[in-house]
């Protein structure tokens, strides 16, 4: 696999909002979506080659709509400049503790304590 990471900064606040729940209300992603960056990507490659049809396009659709180029979520960067990713859900901590604390993996169990 050739990977191309990229590093994103916002200049300006990003809602990318999930199409779930209250419809009079947007509820954003804690992260960029990779749909959200392949579609800018897609819009810049069709301003630069003016091709009226993208998916006529060979390499268009190579890049952007036949599933052989692969476009990830845009996670947080660490200290380190290292990718970050979500905290899983079943990882949890008492309501109102104060670190340090003992944070509970409810996947194998609520007596299994990670540190």
């Amino acid at each position: 696999m050739i990977a191309l990471p990229l590093q994103i900064e916002l200049l300006e606040s990003l809602l990318a909002t999930a199409l779930e729940g209250d419809p009079n209300s947007a509820t954003s992603y804690p992260f960029i979506p990779g749909s959200l960056i392949r579609g800018a990507l897609a819009v810049h490659y069709w301003r630069q080659h003016r091709s009226s049809d993208l998916a006529a396009d060979d390499t268009a659709r190579r890049l952007f709509f036949d599933g052989t180029t692969r476009f990830l979520n845009g996670y947080l960067l660490d200290s380190s400049c290292a990718r970050s990713l979500q905290v899983p859900l079943s990882l949890r901590r008492e309501k109102g503790s104060e670190p340090p604390t003992v944070i509970y993996d409810c996947s194998v169990g609520r007596g299994d304590e990670l540190e």
